[in-house]
């Protein structure tokens, strides 16, 4: 049987939280739930649906990788991203019995007989299904950062750099949560930093 194994990522962009990359090995005739598709393109109540209903697909077999703040300041955005999606195709690949085409949404170079391609998760099912995976393991991850560290607005703007969770962050200073190496947050702790750290904030 010939499977495709495809990734997709939420949570690079944050200020705050995990970097979350989800995958999907799903065999290459497998037809997904109608109305399945980029994770950008849902609602958040759809979003939560597809997410129960892939779940409880036997045809398919998922993994997900959470990479958490300090790691992905200790190796830079870039690279945490590039070893996230490594790791998901390598514990995915593992349980395929067959050939396997391995596919990840973006443009990143990952080796591996790995093919990068921009936009995946919108022409491939497997990786519309990964994209629905991730997300809602973002978003559900930032409710309960909301719970934990309340008064950034986690859970209305998922710990990306909105206007509130600026504001917010200049009032309240970083929390445990934060990127410390992306630039919003490296300029409240080092006011005098270079803003140029390649390899370290989200391209």
């Amino acid at each position: 049987m010939t499977y495709i194994l495809a990734t997709d990522e939420a949570g690079y962009g944050t200020l705050a939280g995990d970097l979350v990359v989800a995958g999907v090995l799903a065999p290459l005739d497998w037809v997904p739930p109608r109305g399945v598709k980029d994770s950008k393109k849902l609602s958040r109540d759809d979003l939560e649906g597809f997410y129960r209903v892939l779940l409880a697909d036997h045809r398919i077999r998922h993994f997900i990788h959470r990479t958490p703040p300090e790691e992905i300041d200790r190796a830079g955005a870039y690279q945490a991203l590039r070893t996230a999606h490594q790791a998901v195709h390598q514990q995915l690949g593992e349980k395929a019995q067959g050939v396997v085409k391995h596919i990840a949404d973006g443009n990143l170079e990952l080796g591996n007989g790995i093919h990068s391609i921009p936009k995946a998760d919108a022409n491939y099912p497997a990786c519309s299904a990964a994209s629905i995976l991730a997300k809602v393991t973002q978003v559900r991850a930032m409710r309960e950062l909301d719970k934990l560290h309340p008064g950034y607005g986690f859970r209305s703007h998922c710990g990306y750099g909105t206007p509130e969770h600026e504001m917010a962050l200049a009032r309240l200073g970083p929390c445990p949560a934060h990127r410390r190496s992306y630039a919003p947050v490296r300029k409240l702790l080092q006011p005098n930093s270079d803003d140029d750290l390649e390899g370290f904030l989200p391209r």
